[in-house]
């Protein structure tokens, strides 16, 4: 369904529309050209975790930190954003676990155990490289979701 935004409407518009599984893509325009667009798309059943890391490798620098994004996503790689899930760490090699979250504001866990729920489907590890060079390694598990593996190279700092 088309709709348009008038000044008045504080650049806010809303759409009833009724639910059915595909994709729903939203389209901004100005002047008739396409300015930004943005799509939803219906996701399947979790099926495993996703690690990302901010950074390819770290040094041993104890400043030096490795954020990594953990998603809950279904078997076509697509986040699913309603997945609350249990996800275990385990770090191995030259490095150490710092902290997690997930952005959930009533989370009162705490951010040093190896453990975390996802909100929205998603959390974060953020790895520390030890005082030696070597390979940092974070595995994430979940029940019933395959697990994911990522591994940093930790060089010496300069």
């Amino acid at each position: 369904a088309a709709g348009t935004v008038a000044a008045g409407d504080r650049c806010v518009a809303t759409f009833t529309v009724p639910y059915v599984p595909g994709e729903l893509t939203a389209i901004a325009s100005r002047d008739g050209r396409e300015i930004g667009r943005t799509t939803l798309a219906t996701t399947g059943e979790p099926a495993a975790v996703r690690l990302r890391s901010d950074v390819e490798d770290l040094t041993t620098g104890r400043d030096d930190l490795a954020h990594v994004l953990v998603e809950v996503v279904d078997e076509h790689g697509r986040v699913v954003q309603d997945a609350v899930r249990e996800v275990r760490f385990e770090v191995g090699g030259a490095g150490v676990l710092a902290a997690v979250g997930n952005g959930n504001p009533h989370n009162a866990d705490s951010f040093r155990l190896p453990r975390r729920h996802t909100w929205h489907g998603r959390a974060l590890a953020i790895l520390r490289p030890a005082t030696t060079p070597g390979r940092v390694t974070l595995t994430a598990t979940s029940d019933g979701l395959r697990p994911a593996t990522l591994t940093l190279r930790v060089t010496p700092s300069r």
